[in-house]
């Protein structure tokens, strides 16, 4: 799989790009592209989504992702088409204040770099 992701981070914001593509043998087996985006807002030095997009092909099927982040931690659920064509049920505390995975590696990457650990 190749893979080539961006960061750029600035005066309290950042933006992150990933782009993933299967080749060779392993696109035999399954083939996926797959194209994320995630621009977002630094609060007191903590990641806050704030718009996030993903389109991603495979063995031909495509599907979009594009949560709404609320500014009170709720998300509200964009994907296209639905994953499984009947609703997911969560709890409210399951959902408020989730990250995409982007954002999550960028956490943990800051974590990293600010405490070694």
């Amino acid at each position: 799989m190749t893979t080539r992701t961006t960061i750029e981070e600035a005066a309290g914001r950042y933006a992150i790009a990933l782009d993933l593509e299967t080749r060779g043998l392993a696109s035999v087996l399954t083939d996926i592209t797959s194209h994320s985006e995630v621009h977002e807002v630094l609060t007191r030095d903590v990641p806050h989504p704030s718009d996030y997009r993903a389109d991603m092909r495979q063995n031909g099927t495509a599907r979009h992702y594009s949560p709404d982040y609320r500014g009170d931690g709720t998300v509200i659920d964009g994907s296209a088409p639905p994953s499984t064509g009947r609703p997911s049920f969560f709890a409210e505390k399951q959902i408020c204040g989730i990250v995409d995975q982007l954002t999550a590696f960028f956490i943990v990457e800051r974590q990293l770099a600010q405490r070694g650990t």
